[in-house]
């Protein structure tokens, strides 16, 4: 018997791969960098920020010494964005709100950092939906 139902945030519970496109570039652009669309699907998609960094910096020279101000940045882009364009979707809360009923445990899976996470769940006003929600920073047992 099923008691759970675990989702992915990004692609399942809402379309964000473009707004962390965007958020990238724009991070990466204030030192002369970007990623067009093709290459970015074929070759960064779903990667956390920080291995797309070390990517870029393998394959475009990004010098590594800016890493960590290009992932502060990217993330604030991606709030900011989130905050502008992330909506509720009555479909998505209609069947998170069927499946409590019914008695599900739910949760979010996500490789986005927790932060994202509450961010998009609270804008999308889903987030008392959810029992357990794990980010790329969460240690799940050994």
């Amino acid at each position: 018997m099923i008691k759970g139902i675990v989702f992915d945030l990004d692609g399942v519970l809402v379309d964000a791969v473009d707004w962390h496109y965007k958020a990238l570039n724009l991070a990466l652009n204030l030192f002369g960098y970007a990623l067009d669309q093709n290459e970015h699907h074929e070759k960064f998609d779903g990667l956390p920020t920080a291995k797309k960094l070390e990517l870029l910096s393998d394959s475009k020279g990004l010098p590594r010494n800016l890493h960590s101000f290009i992932v502060d940045q990217k993330q604030a882009y991606t709030l900011e964005t989130i905050k502008k364009n992330c909506q509720p979707n009555l479909q998505i809360t209609e069947l998170l709100s069927s499946l409590k009923e019914r008695g599900y445990t739910l949760a979010v899976a996500s490789n986005s950092v927790k932060q994202t996470i509450h961010l998009v769940l609270e804008q999308m006003r889903i987030s008392s939906y959810f029992d357990v929600i794990l980010s790329r920073q969460d240690e799940i047992g050994r």
